[in-house]
């Protein structure tokens, strides 16, 4: 696991997911399936969706649910 894993604020995930969507687009990449492994909350995918759909990259997101013992949480509902 990721030494970051656990750390991503919801306005880090939407920076990120944002710059991964800018730079497929600039490479020509038109769809893209998000396999996002850093939900943490509710508010980290929702930061990810804007992000893509701020974009304007078509996408599917994909949750990732499996458990996170790294989180306060270890996952979310």
């Amino acid at each position: 696991m990721a030494a970051s894993s656990g750390r991503f604020r919801p306005e880090d995930m939407r920076s990120a997911t944002y710059g991964g969507a800018i730079e497929i687009l600039a490479q020509g990449v038109t769809t893209v399936f998000d396999s996002c492994h850093e939900v943490d909350s509710p508010d980290h995918a929702d930061a990810s969706l804007e992000a893509l759909r701020a974009a304007g990259i078509r996408a599917v997101f994909g949750y990732s649910l499996r458990d996170r013992p790294d989180t306060a949480s270890g996952t979310f509902h």
